[in-house]
C-alpha cells in the first residue's frame, strides 16, 4: 500500500511588477493556512516519508511551513517539473520516481493537482477536481512502486480544504 498526499499550495501574494510567477511568496493568510494544515496533520497522526514541492516560492514555502508545524523531520525536495505541470505530467514524474518511500506528499499548483487527483481516482482522463488553496487530498493504492500508479488505480481517502482545519 502506498499513499500519495496531494496539496495545493496555500494562498499567495499577487505578482509584483518585474518579478515572475515562480517568485510569488505566500501571503500572511497563506502562511497561516499552511501552518493550520500542519497542525491538523500532527493532531491526526498522519505520517509521511518524503515531501516534494514545485520549485515555485509559494509551493516551497507551503511545504516548509507544513513540515515545521506537523513536526515531520523531512528534507523538502524542490522539483522544477512540478511547476505549472498538468496532471499527466505530474503522474509521469511520480511513475519515474525510484524512491522507496511508502507515503509521499506533493505540493503543487492548479489545475495540475486537481487533474492528478481526478486521473488517479476516476476513469476519466479529462475531469479535473477543483482544489482551493491549501486543500489536502490523500490517495491510496495497492502498489509495489510509484511506477505502478495509473489512471483509476487510487482510492480517495481524504479531501480536506484548509477552511475546515483553521484554528486547529
Amino acid at each position: 500500500m502506498r499513499t500519495l498526499y496531494i496539496l495545493r499550495h496555500a494562498s499567495a501574494e499577487a505578482a509584483r511588477p518585474g518579478s515572475g510567477d515562480r517568485d510569488r511568496s505566500l501571503s500572511a493568510a497563506g502562511v497561516q493556512e499552511a501552518e493550520a494544515m500542519g497542525r491538523f496533520i500532527a493532531r491526526a497522526g498522519l505520517t509521511c516519508d518524503a515531501l516534494a514541492s514545485s520549485s515555485a516560492e509559494r509551493a516551497r514555502q507551503t511545504g516548509e511551513a507544513l513540515l515545521r508545524t506537523a513536526g515531520w523531520k523531512l528534507q523538502p525536495e524542490a522539483v522544477d517539473e512540478l511547476y505549472d505541470a498538468s496532471g499527466g505530467a505530474i503522474l509521469r514524474w511520480l511513475r519515474a520516481r525510484t524512491g522507496k518511500e511508502k507515503k509521499l506528499l506533493i505540493v503543487g499548483h492548479m489545475p495540475g493537482v486537481g487533474e492528478l487527483l481526478s486521473v488517479l481516482t476516476t476513469e476519466s482522463a479529462t475531469l479535473a477536481m477543483s482544489m482551493q488553496p491549501c486543500t489536502l487530498a490523500a490517495v491510496e493504492a495497492e502498489a509495489n512502486s510509484w511506477a505502478d500508479w495509473d489512471q483509476g488505480r487510487g482510492s480517495l481517502r481524504l479531501l480536506l480544504p484548509v477552511a475546515l482545519v483553521k484554528g486547529v
